[in-house]
């Protein structure tokens, strides 16, 4: 038996090879924690103006107001969900046993990790006319909704801003998250 073809690692080669690939998990860790939770902020957010646009169009599809509400009893919080509906019975509130109104779509409660808040314009709903403008509960317009993860870094937050004619645009947030 030839013992020089023997195959394989030496353990001092092993024990490179582990220390080489602990050292680029530790370097590149931290960066890909970053890029997914800037993944995950862009994708609240646009899921945000998504419904606000899905809301718009209907209001101009089917020539009537349709709301959105957030879903919860707090006001200016809506990390709990939101309701794009049809208010058939006029309340502003979607009354799931009312045959008058019509839910179009519920979106559901964020991840633990992000809070979601509006300014002092929009509180509890928005609602949006057969003409594609928008009223709010407090009857003024222009304001913005901050999306925040838990630790309230306003760095790693999102803003999304309606305009004076109800279109939503994200950017990064120049406001205190919560």
């Amino acid at each position: 038996m030839n013992i020089d073809n023997n195959k394989g690692f030496t353990l001092i080669e092993l024990m490179i090879t582990i220390a080489i690939i602990g050292i680029v998990t530790a370097i590149g860790l931290p960066s890909f924690k970053s890029i997914m939770s800037s993944s995950r902020l862009t994708t609240n957010a646009n899921m945000l103006v998504a419904s606000l646009n899905l809301a718009r169009s209907e209001a101009i599809k089917r020539n009537t107001i349709v709301y959105v509400a957030n879903i919860g009893s707090v006001e200016q919080t809506w990390e709990n969900g939101w309701n794009i509906f049809i208010d058939g019975n006029g309340n502003k509130v979607f009354d799931e046993g009312d045959e008058k109104d019509t839910l179009l779509k519920t979106y559901q409660a964020l991840n633990n990790n992000y809070t979601l808040r509006v300014g002092g314009n929009i509180k509890r709903w928005l609602a949006y006319k057969p003409s594609g403008l928008y009223t709010t509960s407090t009857g003024r317009i222009g304001d913005s909704f901050r999306l925040c993860t838990m630790d309230a870094d306003k760095n790693n937050s999102r803003k999304i801003t309606l305009n004076n004619i109800g279109r939503a645009r994200v950017g990064d947030n120049d406001l205190s998250c919560p």
